[in-house]
């Protein structure tokens, strides 16, 4: 059993931030899903003793609706939703994040574009980014208007050629060119993606329609090249009316709060600190390896990952791991 001394300065800490901001304090750290268990969701007893809510939260993405259930639970809960971001917060959890009325961002914390994965159409149970569908048909579109544009302006300079004549030959020879790849394109991984970035668009606009910028919420969906994509600070303030950096005392609770976050017993499950302190308290450790961000805060080479690794739905194992840290 872990000694209570161990976590005194985290107490004294976080009852200065709660009286201060008159809030409770709720930590959720791994995949975001929907288990039967209910461990994502508050629990049907749980009655807030404070009017605001503060979310330390730590994800690498998972399931949109269920992001979205905890969001709305939240904001109907409390009258003010704080979320703190001091690692990664990707792909589902950028929706939590949109609905904060105070997104706190620290210089280590980093979100990610609304990219919602989709089921792959030949890997049963495996999931692959939206953006790369929406982005491959874009690069294909525009590779055949470039070739059919290519295709016309050499046969123009042909001057036998009427300009009628010029452009049924460059059509022919581009769709002749591009028929066979656009032949591969599944109709049915369209839709799914398109399927998937209205449903990012409807809960964004419903969780975080007052908080986005002019053209923010079309960035966030579509304006960035890849899900793992860094949206720092800076990034974020671009986008939304929400951030603000940590105060020196929210910076020190963060430090003092990230081995809860990083212990086994603690991922995946909705709750408040005191209680996530209880259980870290209750008995050894699991076990728990560093963040590739908190590595790289001590000096150390981050852990290897899977180039897919922000993906909304990857093994909850490995992401798990991902999140563990050591204690500082």
């Amino acid at each position: 059993m872990t000694d209570r001394s161990e976590f005194s300065e985290l107490r004294a800490l976080a009852t200065q931030l709660s009286q201060i901001r008159q809030a409770d304090i709720l930590l959720y750290s791994g995949e975001l899903t929907r288990p039967g268990d209910g461990s994502l969701a508050l629990g049907r007893n749980h009655q807030p003793r404070r009017p605001a809510c503060l979310l330390v939260l730590c994800t690498l993405g998972g399931a949109a609706d269920a992001a979205y259930r905890l969001a709305r639970s939240l904001v109907r809960r409390y009258t003010r939703l704080t979320v703190y971001v001091d690692d990664y917060c990707k792909g589902a959890g950028m929706l939590l994040a949109l609905a904060a009325q105070e997104l706190v961002i620290s210089d280590f914390g980093e979100l990610g574009p609304l990219d919602l994965t989709s089921q792959h159409p030949s890997t049963p149970g495996q999931r692959e980014s939206g953006l790369a569908v929406v982005q491959g048909l874009q690069a294909l579109r525009a590779e055949a208007e470039s070739s059919y544009e290519q295709y016309l302006a050499r046969f123009r300079s042909r001057r036998q050629l009427t300009t009628r004549a010029a452009m049924e030959q460059a059509s022919a020879l581009a769709v002749g060119l591009m028929s066979p790849v656009f032949s591969q394109i599944d109709p049915f991984q369209m839709a799914e993606a398109d399927r998937a970035l209205q449903t990012a668009r409807l809960y964004a606009t419903r969780l975080g329609g007052a908080h986005l910028k002019a053209e923010a919420l079309e960035r966030l969906l579509t304006g960035y090249p890849s899900h793992d994509f860094v949206i720092d600070r800076e990034e974020a303030d671009d986008l939304l009316r929400t951030v603000r950096a940590p105060t020196p005392d929210e910076v020190d609770f963060l430090t003092q709060v990230e081995p809860i976050l990083g212990d086994r017993r603690t991922q995946g499950r909705l709750l408040p600190l005191e209680d996530a302190l209880r259980l870290v308290e209750s008995g050894p450790s699991s076990g728990s390896s560093p963040l590739p961000n908190q590595a790289s805060r001590d000096g150390a080479a981050p852990p290897s990952s899977r180039t897919d690794h922000a993906g909304m739905s990857g093994d909850t194992q490995e992401a798990n791991g991902m999140f563990g840290r050591t204690a500082g």
